[in-house]
């Protein structure tokens, strides 16, 4: 699996709050609207994946840190 750069960790998390930001725009025109429920069920759905995303880089991280800590590991040790 490839490592990200640091820039992609930061286009990650720019992605991820433009689509908070579209969401709260939705929420805000639903409850304008006078669809209360609607809106909930839209910020509930909205907030579950926000989660989910942030667990998956956080996994990813764990990945990336796990993984440079066994090529450090095994820098000095040749397999030949």
């Amino acid at each position: 699996m490839p490592t990200r750069r640091k820039g992609e960790h930061a286009d990650l998390a720019n992605s991820v709050s433009e689509e908070a930001r579209e969401m709260a725009s939705l929420i805000e025109d639903l409850v304008a609207a006078g669809d209360a429920a609607q809106a909930l069920l839209l910020l509930l759905a909205g907030l579950g994946s926000i989660m989910l995303l942030g667990e998956q880089f956080k996994a990813h991280r764990l990945r990336a840190f796990i993984f440079n800590f066994e090529v450090a590991r095994h820098r000095g040790s040749a397999d030949v």
